[in-house]
């Protein structure tokens, strides 16, 4: 049976699963993590299963990161358990609710190991989203490309997700081949335009519309932090209102472009209309700003 004819629709998160050690205390994280568990909170009341395809250690951090993904509702069938390499954390400092991070190398997550349930997991996906940060050792990127090559997902989303000093022109440009969406930010496109030889306009709306023609992609999906979301066309770049929101003392902002990207992934399996989409997307992030932790439980009006 076709993956558009299946009852269930199933997204795949593959990356990276990680610790946010933030100075009032750790809290589970990693964006392709954090993107699924928002899509299995707004999708699945309309039939939409997340999946996480990542690797822990044998470790406390590792079996707590287990349980708090599966209470998340989340299917943990192919997250993986490493005897050898220990679970990953990022250390992270807020300067002004704004996230600044230091990742931990050599862990759990770049170990990932292929087996033929990935195969499976692969042809049944209708939605995919990778990163490029969870590609930085050769273990983890022959896996992840190996995925991207056997899927036949109809939404194959690339956050590539820069982060210093795990930035690989090879490995960005590279994975553009497999992608027909984009995630990234205002820097994220600047430095992506540069690589691709694109000049960059003025109006940052311009440089988003030369990239997206560039990379021949469905479309682009940009954050531009207290302006929203945009979602970039052929022709257009459409954005909607962000709504004031009361943050609770403890909020950041870490994870806010995750959600937004949920919200952008759950509308389109919908069918729901691009205007409805964008600004659905930014309730929703703006929302997870106002909280803390990158995955804080979504209210019914949101759902």
């Amino acid at each position: 049976m076709a993956s558009s004819e299946r009852a269930v629709k199933r997204v795949v998160g593959v990356g990276e699963v990680l610790w946010d050690c933030f100075p009032s205390g750790d809290r589970l994280g990693g964006a392709p993590l954090n993107f699924t568990a928002h899509c299995q909170q707004l999708g699945s009341r309309y039939g939409i299963q997340a999946s996480m395809l990542s690797r822990v250690g044998n470790d406390p951090l590792g079996m707590q990161a287990i349980q708090q993904i599966e209470q998340l509702g989340v299917d943990t069938t192919y997250l993986q358990v490493d005897s050898t390499h220990r679970t990953g954390i990022v250390r992270v400092e807020l300067n002004q609710g704004e996230p600044s991070y230091e990742i931990v190398n050599d862990v759990a997550w770049d170990y990932l190991q292929w087996n033929e349930r990935l195969s499976d997991l692969a042809k049944s996906a209708d939605v995919v989203c990778f990163g490029s940060l969870a590609q930085r050792h050769a273990n983890s990127r022959e896996v992840i490309q190996r995925f991207l090559k056997e899927t036949t997902a109809s939404i194959r989303l690339f956050d590539i997700n820069l982060r210093s000093p795990f930035v690989s022109s090879k490995v960005v440009l590279g994975c553009m081949a497999y992608a027909n969406y984009v995630k990234l930010n205002e820097d994220e496109l600047g430095w992506l335009a540069d690589e691709l030889g694109v000049p960059r306009r003025d109006e940052i709306e311009l440089t988003a519309l030369a990239v997206r023609y560039e990379l021949a992609l469905d479309a682009l999906l940009l954050t531009r932090g207290a302006l929203g979301c945009f979602y970039v066309t052929s022709t257009d770049v459409i954005g909607a209102e962000v709504p004031r929101v009361e943050l609770a003392a403890d909020a950041n902002a870490v994870g806010a472009g995750d959600a937004a990207t949920a919200a952008f992934v759950v509308g389109l399996l919908r069918g729901t209309p691009i205007a409805e989409i964008v600004a659905h997307a930014n309730r929703v992030g703006a929302f997870v700003v106002s909280q803390p932790g990158a995955v804080p439980h979504i209210p019914e009006s949101l759902l």
